[in-house]
């Protein structure tokens, strides 16, 4: 866990209610870098005064260029033709976890390989969810 720092930052977290879509949805997300991870899979949060987020990334082979635009379309998989991978883990993950005001949005690690996917809410519909 990791905050801002000053006077005017919250010393703690925002209070999250259980949601099942927000344990679904990031426990979706957790089990795809879990597939995909070497050795390492990373939780982390952040937060601000205007925003709360939830970082979860592997240190695996990453998302490709060609792939990062469409992740989160029904039946698009890194694991196209894989048995019993139909592209749709990180799709339904993605709708529930927007259904509960969040962004979600995914990338590859800066410092090397590994994906890294962000899901951030505004405080207010964190805090309300």
């Amino acid at each position: 866990e990791s905050g801002p720092t000053g006077e005017a930052a919250p010393k703690t977290a925002p209070i999250q209610v259980r949601s099942p879509e927000v344990i679904q949805g990031i426990g979706n997300i957790v089990q795809n870098a879990v597939s995909f991870a070497r050795h390492q899979v990373t939780i982390a949060t952040h937060w601000s005064t205007e925003w709360s987020e939830v970082e979860v990334s592997d240190d695996g082979p990453g998302f490709s260029q060609a792939l990062l635009d469409e992740l989160g379309t029904p039946f698009i998989s890194t694991r196209q033709g894989e048995e019993g991978h139909m592209g749709l883990g990180v799709f339904i993950a993605k709708t529930l976890l927007e259904r509960t005001g969040a962004t979600v949005s995914f990338g590859n690690r800066r410092s090397g390989a590994g994906a890294s996917v962000c899901v951030r809410w505004p405080n207010p519909v964190f805090k309300a969810t």
